[in-house]
């Protein structure tokens, strides 16, 4: 599966997708030792996914990874050359964690209005709801044993499941 992008036609919206990191655990790779795989998550061996969620529909529009959980943030991952970062239009932002302090990526902030705070925290909690249901399948939320080679193919037929679910009568709820 390639990476996910669909065209943002809401020319009235500013704020298009959300942007987070999940990690799986996974046995650590004999012949890759390094600290690199290290997840604080689960306190071992990981992989992070970056996937991000359209905030007006029910759609699934990017998967990045996997990378290696200690080799770097959800920022540099997202600022990394042809990451999520270079495929937002102009005029748009990203609602993101905290970690993201970017111009594209509108976090929480004292100063935003009580609606906008609550759109925000909705928007998160929407796309920790999308992590969530990908951690029903125990592929995902179990230690993978099969190689971090076959993880991404797991991975993805996870996330073609939940988005079809998302089409076929279980959608994430209204922001």
């Amino acid at each position: 599966m390639k990476i996910v992008w669909i065209e943002f036609n809401d020319d009235d919206e500013i704020f298009i997708i959300t942007v987070d990191g999940v990690d799986c655990s996974i046995q650590e790779p004999r012949r890759f030792p390094s600290r690199e795989w290290f997840s604080k998550k689960y306190n071992g061996p990981g992989l992070t996914y970056e996937l991000g969620i359209a905030i007006h529909s029910n759609r699934l529009v990017w998967i990045k990874g996997p990378h290696r959980s200690g080799s770097g943030t959800d920022l540099t991952r997202y600022k990394a050359p042809n990451g999520l970062k270079s495929k937002i239009p102009a005029g748009k932002k990203v609602i993101a964690d905290r970690i993201y302090k970017d111009p594209t990526c509108s976090v929480r902030n004292r100063l935003d209005s009580p609606q906008v705070k609550d759109f925000k925290r909705r928007a998160r909690a929407r796309h920790e709801n999308f992590n969530g249901r990908l951690k029903i399948f125990e592929v995902l939320a179990n230690k993978f044993r099969h190689g971090f080679q076959k993880h991404k193919e797991c991975f993805e037929a996870v996330c073609v499941i939940t988005q079809y679910e998302l089409e076929h009568g279980h959608p994430l709820f209204d922001v």
